[in-house]
């Protein structure tokens, strides 16, 4: 399914491509980041036609830059997925509650917590909760339904709009906890920073591949809780944090390139806990060269 979707981005003519070439270095325009229109596939697409420019294929990536496009494509395919059929599953709600704070409020929804993680093989896993599970713990005194249901057994110090809530389950080969939203392998191994040693074995400029690929993955990010925001009251547990460099600091990878004193990249990143929402800086998408 990769490689046919590459193809079929390779073929699409010069005119209905949303980037134009510029004539005198035969490079693509950089093209800023733009939250109003398909956002959430902009870095992704543009990533897959620099591979086509470039006439790189999906086995010349590195292991962890071939596992996250993969990863990525599979999940926009897939959408909204399993865990999302378990999330929207009603007959899961309180509904007692809910008709109360209905009353009170007729534009409340059900509140839903969500966190992204990256576990120590580097993948990342995003998976959402009811609100308030962070703050549960397991009450001995109460029943326990089922091994992994987080309702019945645990107290929660502010009420739930669920009823029933499981999750958490072992991750294998071939299974997935009944929670989990997203899963993205390798995301922790990109690393943006162009001040990385050249890394020789390589046929294209991995930094600034990996400062596409990072923005691609949080833009997944974004666009899932947007989706989920339609239905529920979102509350993020885990957030992406930027750094980015501007102008003449952007990196090797930016020269040649129109405006470059107006180029925001990244060049580092992490996921840090979400108290209170911030500005996040977007990054402006970046040519991949040759090394």
């Amino acid at each position: 399914m990769t490689e046919k979707y590459i193809a079929a981005r390779r073929s699409k003519s010069s005119a209905e491509l949303t980037y134009s070439r510029d004539r005198q270095n035969n490079n693509f325009v950089l093209v800023p980041w733009d939250k109003n229109e398909l956002g959430h596939i902009h870095y992704l697409s543009h990533f897959l036609m620099e591979m086509g420019r470039l006439g790189l294929s999906l086995e010349k990536l590195s292991s962890s830059n071939r596992e996250v496009v993969s990863n990525l494509l599979d999940w926009y395919a897939d959408r909204p997925g399993d865990g999302y059929a378990v999330l929207v599953d009603w007959i899961h709600l309180d509904y007692q509650a809910m008709c109360k704070r209905v009353y009170d409020s007729p534009d409340a929804k059900p509140r839903i917590e969500i966190s992204a993680e990256i576990n120590d093989k580097g993948d990342l896993s995003v998976r959402w909760y009811p609100r308030g599970f962070r703050e549960s713990y397991f009450d001995s005194n109460k029943e326990l339904r089922s091994p992994f249901e987080h309702i019945s057994s645990r107290h929660y110090p502010r009420p739930t709009d669920f009823q029933w809530f499981e999750g958490e389950e072992p991750a294998g080969p071939e299974r997935r906890p009944t929670n989990e939203l997203m899963f993205i392998g390798r995301v922790g191994a990109l690393d943006p920073n162009p001040e990385n040693e050249c890394r020789q074995d390589a046929e294209y400029d991995i930094e600034a591949a990996e400062a596409i690929l990072i923005c691609a993955v949080r833009s997944a990010f974004d666009s899932l809780v947007r989706y989920l925001s339609i239905s529920f009251e979102v509350t993020l547990m885990n957030d992406f944090a930027f750094d980015v460099c501007k102008g003449q600091n952007a990196g090797a990878a930016t020269r040649g390139q129109a405006n470059m004193n107006n180029l925001f990249r990244v060049v580092g990143w992490k996921l840090v806990d979400h108290e209170v929402p911030s500005l996040r800086p977007s990054a402006q998408i970046v040519q991949i060269n040759r090394s």
